[in-house]
Protein backbone atom coordinates (compact mmCIF):
# COMPACT_ATOMS: atom_id res chain seq x y z
CA UNK A 1 0.00 0.00 0.00
CA UNK A 2 1.50 3.29 -1.11
CA UNK A 3 1.24 6.62 0.71
CA UNK A 4 -1.85 7.69 -1.23
CA UNK A 5 -3.70 4.49 -0.37
CA UNK A 6 -2.77 4.87 3.31
CA UNK A 7 -4.13 8.43 3.38
CA UNK A 8 -7.39 7.39 1.72
CA UNK A 9 -7.74 4.44 4.10
CA UNK A 10 -7.25 6.73 7.11
CA UNK A 11 -9.89 9.09 5.73
CA UNK A 12 -12.36 6.21 5.26
CA UNK A 13 -11.72 4.94 8.81
CA UNK A 14 -12.09 8.42 10.27
CA UNK A 15 -15.35 9.00 8.38
CA UNK A 16 -16.67 5.63 9.50
CA UNK A 17 -15.86 6.36 13.16
CA UNK A 18 -17.53 9.75 12.98
CA UNK A 19 -20.64 8.16 11.50
CA UNK A 20 -20.79 5.70 14.42
CA UNK A 21 -20.34 8.55 16.90
CA UNK A 22 -23.09 10.56 15.20
CA UNK A 23 -25.47 7.60 15.31
CA UNK A 24 -24.72 7.13 19.02
CA UNK A 25 -25.39 10.82 19.72
CA UNK A 26 -28.66 10.75 17.78
CA UNK A 27 -29.72 7.59 19.62
CA UNK A 28 -28.89 9.18 22.97
CA UNK A 29 -30.86 12.33 22.11
CA UNK A 30 -33.81 10.23 20.99
CA UNK A 31 -33.79 8.30 24.28
CA UNK A 32 -33.56 11.54 26.24
CA UNK A 33 -36.50 13.06 24.37
CA UNK A 34 -38.52 9.90 24.98
CA UNK A 35 -37.71 10.04 28.70
CA UNK A 36 -38.67 13.71 28.92
CA UNK A 37 -41.92 13.01 27.12
CA UNK A 38 -42.76 10.17 29.51
CA UNK A 39 -41.75 12.33 32.50
CA UNK A 40 -43.99 15.19 31.44
CA UNK A 41 -47.14 13.28 32.33
CA UNK A 42 -45.85 11.18 35.20
CA UNK A 43 -47.86 12.72 38.04
CA UNK A 44 -50.50 10.00 38.17
CA UNK A 45 -47.94 7.21 38.16
CA UNK A 46 -45.90 8.81 40.92
CA UNK A 47 -48.96 9.46 43.06
CA UNK A 48 -49.91 5.78 42.77
CA UNK A 49 -46.53 4.88 44.23
CA UNK A 50 -47.29 7.07 47.23
CA UNK A 51 -44.26 9.30 46.89
CA UNK A 52 -44.77 11.05 50.20
CA UNK A 53 -44.55 7.82 52.22
CA UNK A 54 -41.50 6.72 50.23
CA UNK A 55 -39.90 10.13 50.78
CA UNK A 56 -40.52 9.96 54.54
CA UNK A 57 -39.01 6.47 54.72
CA UNK A 58 -35.95 7.62 52.77
CA UNK A 59 -35.46 10.60 55.09
CA UNK A 60 -35.46 8.32 58.10
CA UNK A 61 -32.84 6.19 56.39
CA UNK A 62 -30.48 9.16 56.03
CA UNK A 63 -30.87 10.32 59.66
CA UNK A 64 -33.14 13.26 58.79
CA UNK A 65 -36.33 14.14 60.66
CA UNK A 66 -39.64 14.79 58.94
CA UNK A 67 -42.79 16.66 59.98
CA UNK A 68 -45.88 17.83 58.12
CA UNK A 69 -47.48 21.12 59.20
CA UNK A 70 -50.85 22.69 58.48
CA UNK A 71 -49.92 26.36 58.97
CA UNK A 72 -46.84 28.44 59.61
CA UNK A 73 -47.67 29.02 63.28
CA UNK A 74 -47.50 25.26 63.74
CA UNK A 75 -44.25 25.19 61.75
CA UNK A 76 -42.74 27.69 64.19
CA UNK A 77 -43.72 25.50 67.13
CA UNK A 78 -42.23 22.44 65.43
CA UNK A 79 -38.94 24.26 64.84
CA UNK A 80 -38.80 25.45 68.44
CA UNK A 81 -39.39 21.88 69.60
CA UNK A 82 -36.73 20.67 67.17
CA UNK A 83 -34.16 23.09 68.57
CA UNK A 84 -34.76 25.15 71.69
CA UNK A 85 -32.43 27.82 72.97
CA UNK A 86 -30.76 28.69 69.67
CA UNK A 87 -29.13 32.12 69.56
CA UNK A 88 -28.08 32.75 65.96
CA UNK A 89 -30.39 31.86 63.11
CA UNK A 90 -30.74 32.50 59.38
CA UNK A 91 -34.41 32.38 58.42
CA UNK A 92 -35.17 32.49 54.70
CA UNK A 93 -38.90 31.70 55.01
CA UNK A 94 -40.71 34.97 55.63
CA UNK A 95 -43.93 33.27 56.74
CA UNK A 96 -42.15 31.78 59.76
CA UNK A 97 -42.13 34.31 62.59
CA UNK A 98 -38.62 33.54 63.76
CA UNK A 99 -36.15 36.38 63.94
CA UNK A 100 -32.75 35.86 62.43
CA UNK A 101 -29.46 37.66 61.97
CA UNK A 102 -29.36 40.65 59.63
CA UNK A 103 -28.24 39.29 56.30
CA UNK A 104 -27.39 42.78 55.03
CA UNK A 105 -24.46 42.74 57.42
CA UNK A 106 -23.15 39.47 56.02
CA UNK A 107 -19.67 40.32 54.76
CA UNK A 108 -18.25 36.80 54.44
CA UNK A 109 -19.08 33.21 55.46
CA UNK A 110 -16.87 33.72 58.53
CA UNK A 111 -19.32 36.30 59.86
CA UNK A 112 -21.97 33.57 60.06
CA UNK A 113 -20.07 31.73 62.77
CA UNK A 114 -21.47 30.48 65.03
CA UNK A 115 -24.72 29.59 63.25
CA UNK A 116 -27.06 27.50 65.36
CA UNK A 117 -29.95 27.20 62.91
CA UNK A 118 -30.73 27.81 59.23
CA UNK A 119 -34.24 27.70 57.76
CA UNK A 120 -34.28 27.50 53.98
CA UNK A 121 -36.48 26.40 51.09
CA UNK A 122 -36.01 23.27 49.01
CA UNK A 123 -37.26 23.32 45.43
CA UNK A 124 -38.27 19.63 45.33
CA UNK A 125 -37.55 16.29 46.97
CA UNK A 126 -36.52 12.90 45.61
CA UNK A 127 -38.53 9.98 47.00
CA UNK A 128 -36.01 7.21 46.35
CA UNK A 129 -33.23 8.65 48.53
CA UNK A 130 -34.60 11.64 50.48
CA UNK A 131 -32.46 14.17 48.60
CA UNK A 132 -33.71 17.76 48.37
CA UNK A 133 -32.71 20.14 45.59
CA UNK A 134 -31.73 23.55 46.97
CA UNK A 135 -31.20 26.55 44.71
CA UNK A 136 -28.36 28.04 46.73
CA UNK A 137 -28.21 31.01 44.37
CA UNK A 138 -31.28 32.35 46.19
CA UNK A 139 -29.39 32.39 49.48
CA UNK A 140 -27.33 35.40 50.58
CA UNK A 141 -24.41 32.98 50.88
CA UNK A 142 -24.26 29.46 49.46
CA UNK A 143 -22.41 28.15 52.51
CA UNK A 144 -25.38 28.64 54.86
CA UNK A 145 -26.77 25.06 54.60
CA UNK A 146 -23.32 23.66 55.40
CA UNK A 147 -22.05 25.99 58.13
CA UNK A 148 -25.13 25.75 60.35
CA UNK A 149 -25.29 23.29 63.24
CA UNK A 150 -28.95 22.50 62.57
CA UNK A 151 -30.77 22.73 59.23
CA UNK A 152 -34.49 23.08 58.53
CA UNK A 153 -35.62 22.68 54.92
CA UNK A 154 -39.17 23.40 53.81
CA UNK A 155 -40.62 21.96 50.64
CA UNK A 156 -43.97 21.78 48.94
CA UNK A 157 -45.33 18.30 49.62
CA UNK A 158 -46.53 18.20 46.00
CA UNK A 159 -43.03 18.87 44.69
CA UNK A 160 -41.68 15.32 44.82
CA UNK A 161 -40.18 13.20 42.06
CA UNK A 162 -39.70 9.46 42.09
CA UNK A 163 -35.97 9.10 41.43
CA UNK A 164 -32.75 10.85 40.46
CA UNK A 165 -33.39 10.35 36.74
CA UNK A 166 -36.46 12.56 36.98
CA UNK A 167 -34.67 14.90 39.37
CA UNK A 168 -31.90 15.64 36.87
CA UNK A 169 -34.41 16.13 34.10
CA UNK A 170 -36.13 18.68 36.29
CA UNK A 171 -32.95 20.59 37.09
CA UNK A 172 -32.22 20.73 33.35
CA UNK A 173 -35.30 22.93 32.90
CA UNK A 174 -34.33 25.37 35.66
CA UNK A 175 -32.07 28.38 35.63
CA UNK A 176 -29.75 28.64 38.62
CA UNK A 177 -26.26 29.91 39.39
CA UNK A 178 -25.53 27.21 41.95
CA UNK A 179 -27.62 24.31 43.19
CA UNK A 180 -27.08 21.24 45.32
CA UNK A 181 -28.84 18.08 46.44
CA UNK A 182 -28.87 17.81 50.24
CA UNK A 183 -29.54 14.37 51.70
CA UNK A 184 -29.87 14.45 55.47
CA UNK A 185 -27.35 15.86 57.96
CA UNK A 186 -23.60 15.60 57.42
CA UNK A 187 -22.36 12.01 57.66
CA UNK A 188 -19.00 10.29 57.29
CA UNK A 189 -17.66 6.83 58.04
CA UNK A 190 -14.10 7.20 56.80
CA UNK A 191 -12.49 6.35 60.14
CA UNK A 192 -12.74 2.67 61.08
CA UNK A 193 -16.08 2.44 59.27
CA UNK A 194 -17.76 4.24 62.18
CA UNK A 195 -20.64 6.51 61.22
CA UNK A 196 -20.23 10.05 62.55
CA UNK A 197 -23.08 12.54 62.04
CA UNK A 198 -22.34 16.26 61.86
CA UNK A 199 -18.58 16.14 61.35
CA UNK A 200 -18.57 18.20 58.14
CA UNK A 201 -21.89 20.05 58.24
CA UNK A 202 -25.23 20.15 60.09
CA UNK A 203 -25.60 17.75 62.99
CA UNK A 204 -29.35 17.56 62.55
CA UNK A 205 -31.75 18.14 59.68
CA UNK A 206 -35.51 18.64 59.80
CA UNK A 207 -37.67 18.52 56.68
CA UNK A 208 -41.01 20.33 56.87
CA UNK A 209 -43.66 19.73 54.21
CA UNK A 210 -46.59 21.94 53.32
CA UNK A 211 -48.34 23.35 50.28
CA UNK A 212 -47.33 26.79 48.97
CA UNK A 213 -44.20 28.34 50.48
CA UNK A 214 -43.19 31.96 49.93
CA UNK A 215 -39.46 32.51 49.66
CA UNK A 216 -37.61 35.44 51.11
CA UNK A 217 -36.38 36.95 54.33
Amino acid sequence: MNSKDKILENIRMSTSNRQVELEEILSSQSNEMHLKKSTKNMTEGENSLNLLDKFKTSLEGVSAEYRFFSDFAEAKDIINDFLSGYKRCVNMIKDIAISGIKLDDLSSPKSLHPLDLAIIKGEFGVAENGAIWVDAGKLPDRTIPFLCENLVVMIDSNELVLDMHRAYLRTDTQEYSYGVFITGPSKTADIEQTLVVGAQGPKRMLVLCKGSIHYGQ
